[in-house]
């Protein structure tokens, strides 16, 4: 009489075998993806020697806008980063001087909208830094006082560290680095009321405006951070629209 074939079972040492290797090879797969992602330079997610990329997660909506960015990035983006930072507490230094010293609505209220723009770009930049384990990325350091010899080391483009003012009329002919103010002429802004407040001011935004633009240019140029990619974009559009409008605002008089 013949038997019923039984289907063959793998031994339990087999079954553990198999499985013991699809978890091997499940840790080989991560650890070779996190090695990856920490690649790069030094500074984050895998580009390959041969120039072929690792895949990447789909791009946030608004590349600019999260309080953290993709690992991947480079010096120029940390410089970017850090200088813009100071930078950018320059421009909410010198606006917040407007509310009660501006001689006019329209001066107060491009101050208030420089404001309420760049402080929490600042946020952003400084939660980036610390995406990135920059030493320093302390966001309590994020306020209104910084000066201008908080620019010295953070020069992005060979800057000699001054420049010219454009009017004769201006406060100052001297300016720190990347259109950063000096302590003299953040003194006078400072004591300046009325129509000779808005004009002090108009004159230094535009040199400080024009200063984030270069900055701006250079991470385009040398960045590789998708995030700080977009911001610097950003902010050439918005400042040299800005420009433009306080141009318009030392023309009306």
């Amino acid at each position: 009489m013949n038997l019923p074939l039984r289907p063959t079972v793998p031994a339990p040492g087999h079954r553990t075998t198999a499985r013991t290797a699809a978890v091997i090879a499940a840790t080989v797969t991560l650890t070779l993806v996190a090695t990856a992602c920490s690649s790069g330079g030094g500074h984050g997610a895998g580009h390959a020697e041969g120039g072929s990329a690792t895949a990447s997660t789909a791009p946030s909506a608004s590349p600019s806008s999260s309080l953290t960015a993709d690992i991947d990035h480079n010096d120029a983006d940390v410089a970017f980063a850090d200088g813009m930072i100071v930078h950018h507490r320059g421009a909410v230094e010198m606006a917040a001087l407007a509310a009660d010293r501006a001689g006019s609505d329209a001066v107060r209220g491009l101050a208030a909208r420089i404001s309420a723009a760049q402080q929490p770009e600042i946020d952003r930049m400084t939660g980036w830094l610390q995406t990135w384990s920059i030493p320093g990325a302390d966001p309590a350091s994020s306020s209104t006082t910084a000066t201008a010899h908080d620019m010295s080391g953070h020069s992005m483009s060979g800057d000699t560290g001054t420049a010219a003012t454009a009017s004769p009329d201006s406060a100052s002919v001297e300016h720190t680095a990347m259109g950063m103010m000096s302590a003299g002429e953040m003194a006078t802004l400072t004591a300046a009321r009325g129509a000779d407040f808005d004009r002090i001011f108009l004159e230094m935004m535009i040199v400080h405006h024009e200063g984030a633009v270069d900055m701006s240019r250079t991470q385009l140029s040398a960045g590789r951070n998708p995030q700080a990619l977009a911001l610097a974009q950003d902010i050439i559009d918005n400042q040299t629209a800005e420009i433009a409008e306080m141009q318009g605002l030392l023309a009306a008089g």
